[in-house]
């Protein structure tokens, strides 16, 4: 014997019968157990006037239960013989505007030859996901190791099988990091000096300039209105930008010495100044700029952009916000009106009176 299941609901009719979208958890656990326990065929559609579960819902007059009522002996086509079959009606599109139905999200792969200086394969929104330096720069180290293990696969050959797949727990070392971090900052650095970039590149050295007829070529293909113009700018073994300078002979590190260059406005600069700050223990803008600063990192209007971030750092906010004053009251009625001396208060100019009563008498 054949199961029928109604339903007034055209919405609840099109989930069953879905076979394309994709639900978020609720809906789609609630569908795939109506789905395993029932055949999506079976699900029919009810009009609301022949509905008996509205008749509770809704509510009923007593005339209205007894005489009009199909709460009591259901709709009329269920005492018909044969099996009933339910109006044709138009099942609402699922799109991506429904609330319930996941968002379909397309990549696109692009072959790209290898005169391309900067490949697309990181994009730049990715970055805007995370919330930590660390996390970031560890879930590029990943797609980097994995990115490895594919060159490697495909140099074997099809006769050897490389395993691609990370293991559940994947130990990063401190190299893979350096090159996630590298590889974030170049496509930073070339999504907002692209050109600048581009002029450093024609010139086809690395390191910082030895000879002043490249710096004066340099400064001469730079914008003077370029950020970078005043901070002798140069590309490294890496490709990353660096600023110059004269302290090439100091007893410090390289990053030290040349740190890079990061723009002001970006989610990347933010993460930095927060992974910063936070190591610094929520310090003051002296103290986190000077962090960044010995970390390798030169933000264009650093200390601005520190101060912005602090200003929004809601710990900073908790410790370091003003106090807070309470306004005083209204005064009271009697300290308003004129009234003779000593009506509304006294003076106790004498007291407490000590009696001791002697029990001799």
């Amino acid at each position: 014997m054949k199961e029928f299941f109604w339903t007034d609901s055209k919405i609840v009719l099109g989930y069953v019968t879905n076979e394309s979208k994709r639900f978020h958890v609720y809906v789609a656990n609630r569908v795939q157990q109506i789905r395993n326990a029932t055949d999506p065929s079976s699900w029919q559609y009810v009009d609301t006037q022949c509905n008996p579960a509205d008749k509770a819902s809704r509510g009923l007059t007593a005339e209205q239960l007894v005489n009009k009522s199909t709460w009591l002996h259901g709709p009329e086509f269920l005492h018909q013989g044969g099996a009933h079959k339910s109006p044709q009606v138009e099942m609402p599109k699922l799109d991506e505007t429904d609330p319930e139905v996941k968002k379909a999200v397309v990549y696109a792969t692009r072959v790209l030859d290898a005169n391309n200086k900067f490949p697309d394969h990181l994009e730049k929104s990715r970055f805007d996901r995370f919330s930590s330096w660390h996390r970031a720069k560890k879930a590029v180290a990943i797609c980097l190791m994995f990115k490895t293990r594919l060159h490697q696969r495909n140099s074997q050959g099809v006769s050897k099988v490389v395993d691609i797949h990370p293991s559940p727990r994947v130990i990063i070392q401190v190299s893979e990091m350096k090159k996630a971090e590298i590889e974030i900052l170049k496509k930073v650095q070339y999504e907002h000096f692209k050109n600048e970039v581009e002029i450093l590149q024609q010139l086809g050295t690395r390191g910082e300039f030895t000879t002043r007829e490249l710096a004066r070529k340099r400064n001469q293909s730079l914008k003077a209105t370029s950020s970078l113009f005043r901070l002798d700018p140069f590309l490294d073994d890496a490709g990353l930008i660096r600023v110059g300078g004269r302290i090439e002979r100091a007893n410090v590190s390289s990053e030290l010495k040349h740190p890079v260059i990061l723009p002001r406005k970006d989610h990347i600069t933010e993460l930095v100044i927060r992974h910063h700050h936070e190591k610094v223990h929520h310090m003051g803008r002296c103290t986190t700029h000077n962090e960044m600063r010995q970390r390798g990192y030169w933000v264009i209007g650093g200390s601005a952009a520190v101060s912005n971030y602090i200003a929004s750092c809601v710990t900073c906010r908790k410790l370091r916000r003003p106090l807070q004053k309470q306004k005083m009251a209204e005064l009271p009625e009697d300290r308003l009106q004129p009234a003779p001396p000593f009506s509304y208060c006294a003076v106790d100019y004498f007291g407490p009176f000590y009696i001791r009563e002697s029990k001799a008498k």
